[in-house]
């Protein structure tokens, strides 16, 4: 194994290079006599925000830990703000995460805690903030598409604070959804409570902390508050409509009276709607049916209706209307791809034949700047003056700008459900498109769609996901971990470079040591920020990777099908 050469030598990380433990600034070494206009006192906080800052931006884009590395020399030798050598101290990187993981029911919970969290991320809190408002989110995804493995994290936004990251407090990992809503949310509820009633101690200064809402998809918030799945009779968590059974779904046709906090603590929809308790009754001040919001628009509105609509014209499901014929659809995919988006939009619109493919952001550009110019004279004229009810609605509902028209943009949703039976039949009034009589009263309760949206969350669970799946790592024939980093071939030869792992233990020890199958754990503090290269015929096997506190710490284990002698 050739070590590759670097220009100095990586400093381990250790408890003497922790921040806490040097001075907050570098002395200035110009020996001038005539002082500066900034006192020490004035340093010590620059050097503090800047580290804060450069923390979260390093954080906010998942920066390599070998980029930072290479970023906070360079930081140390031209500046004069104090910056420790290596990234994991430089980002406080937490030891000992594994003492956090609990066995519950159907698997694993792991907590580290709102507390811990916003202690990490806002070592320096600006003097005009006073209090901190949470949106929380619960959601599952599959650790890998094949396997039954399940990620439920609990995640954490500071509402009106866009800057600092979403925050991970939590993580159940098991081969179904959490089986016991009692052990998965009770951690949660009972350090929520605390700082509800005594605020956080950050830097000295007490910060008081709200809850603003839990934002979900719906199969999560059937979960967490204990209520039967969107297909029950009594599924809708807003109102005490009855759904009924029609051509094998269930539909919800028309209104009724609105469900309340008071009866639902005190058991009355215990018939039909309310399935076991949940520990979220014991948050203080929450109310049970408003600060859990139905109007998520990238479940409801992009991939629900929107993509219900198109898919609808698309393929032809929207009876009595006939799908788009291959020239129709042709001509449409030409205009969708020929379409220049502004720099703000990260994806350009595909063609049809990708659709089933498009990700909630591509319908929701569709929805907000391409429908209206492409659909019309593509659909009858009844289903485009339909759409336009919902599409005015939800622009409406997406701004703070057209607040004095949320009111109307309500009715128009009502008349938008009212119709669709009359336009494309009732079947389709399933609990999708009855959630858009709700939608208005979330947003005048909290605001505009996207302050109220999942796609901040989702874009969080894809990168816990991510953390999971990547190919990156391998065992070589001398039994050492390694990260892939990048491939290059030289005189025939193919070489690896990446980074190893210094320190790694069995997984188990019963009823042998899992070293004898390849399974170990290490944690992100073990990874060497040295190069080494290695030959692809050193390679053992590829390894595959969990990690259940977002990257701290691997549990190791080989694909056996690439075992190598």
């Amino acid at each position: 194994m050739e070590v590759l050469p670097i220009e100095e030598p990586p400093m381990d990380v250790s408890e003497d290079d922790e921040e806490e433990n040097i001075p907050n600034f570098m002395p200035d070494e110009s020996g001038d006599e005539d002082q500066d206009e900034y006192s020490d006192d004035d340093r010590a906080h620059q050097n503090q925000i800047f580290v804060h800052e450069l923390r979260l931006w390093a954080l906010k884009h998942k920066v390599p830990h070998i980029v930072l590395n290479d970023l906070l020399q360079t930081l140390r030798k031209t500046t004069n703000f104090y910056l420790p050598k290596d990234s994991r101290t430089f980002l406080k990187t937490p030891v000992g995460v594994g003492k956090e993981i609990a066995s519950v029911a159907g698997g694993q919970l792991w907590y580290q805690g709102i507390e811990t969290a916003l202690q990490q991320f806002l070592r320096v809190m600006p003097q005009s903030i006073d209090s901190l408002v949470l949106n929380l989110s619960m959601d599952g995804l599959p650790l890998h598409n094949s396997g039954a493995t399940e990620f439920w994290p609990i995640l954490m936004q500071l509402y009106g604070i866009p800057d600092v990251p979403i925050m991970v407090i939590g993580v159940f990992c098991g081969t179904t959804k959490p089986d016991n809503v009692e052990e998965y949310l009770r951690p949660l509820v009972s350090e929520l409570n605390h700082l509800l009633n005594n605020g956080i101690f950050i830097n000295g200064r007490r910060i008081s902390v709200a809850l603003r809402a839990i934002i979900a998809d719906t199969p999560a918030r059937s979960l967490i508050k204990g209520v039967v799945g969107h297909n029950g009779f009594h599924a809708c968590l807003k109102c005490k409509i009855v759904g009924k059974r029609f051509e094998r779904k269930m539909i919800f046709e028309g209104t009724a009276e609105d469900r309340t906090d008071a009866e639902f603590r005190s058991g009355a929809y215990c018939i039909g709607h309310q399935k076991r308790p949940t520990p979220l009754l014991d948050v203080k001040g929450m109310d049970i049916i408003k600060d859990i919001p139905i109007a998520d628009d990238l479940h409801l509105l992009h991939l629900g209706i929107m993509k219900r609509l198109l898919l609808g014209y698309v393929l032809g499901s929207l009876k009595p209307y006939k799908k788009w014929s291959e020239d129709e659809q042709e001509r449409i995919s030409n205009l969708l791809v020929r379409i220049k988006l502004p720099t703000e939009f990260q994806r350009s619109t595909r063609a049809l034949k990708f659709i089933k493919f498009w990700k909630g952001s591509e319908f929701r550009t569709f929805l907000h700047h391409i429908s209206i110019p492409l659909l019309k004279g593509s659909i009858t004229d009844s289903a485009y003056h339909h759409f336009k009810l919902f599409f005015m609605a939800v622009t409406l509902l997406s701004s703070n700008y057209y607040k004095q028209y949320w009111d109307f943009a309500g009715k128009l949703l009502n008349q938008f459900v009212e119709d669709f039976s009359v336009i494309y039949g009732r079947g389709y009034l399933t609990s999708n498109f009855h959630n858009l009589v709700h939608v208005a009263a979330d947003v005048k309760r909290f605001g505009p769609l996207p302050t109220i949206s999942s796609y901040p969350f989702e874009n969080k669970l894809q990168h816990i996901k991510r953390l999971g799946n990547r190919n990156g790592w391998f065992l070589t024939k001398n039994n050492e971990i390694v990260r892939y980093n990048r491939a290059s071939e030289t005189a025939g030869q193919f070489v690896i470079e990446g980074h190893k792992i210094l320190r790694k233990k069995p997984a188990f020890s019963y009823p042998r040591s899992a070293e004898i199958i390849f399974n170990y754990t290490a944690t992100i503090e073990d990874l060497s920020p040295e190069a080494v290269r290695i030959n692809v015929c050193d390679v053992k096997c590829k390894f595959v990777v969990v990690s259940l506190d977002e990257g701290v710490t691997f549990h190791f284990s080989p694909l056996t099908h690439t075992l190598q002698q």
